[in-house]
């Protein structure tokens, strides 16, 4: 159970960390778009 914590943490830290930075990269894309219509 504990070994399976210790692998599940930094797991979850790795997927939030990659879905902000897919939230920032589109947000990022979108401000470029909006900038060039």
């Amino acid at each position: 159970m504990q070994r399976l914590g210790r692998l599940f943490t930094p797991a979850v830290l790795l997927t939030v960390c990659f879905c902000r930075f897919i939230r920032f990269y589109f947000g990022f894309i979108n401000y470029l778009y909006c900038n060039y219509c």
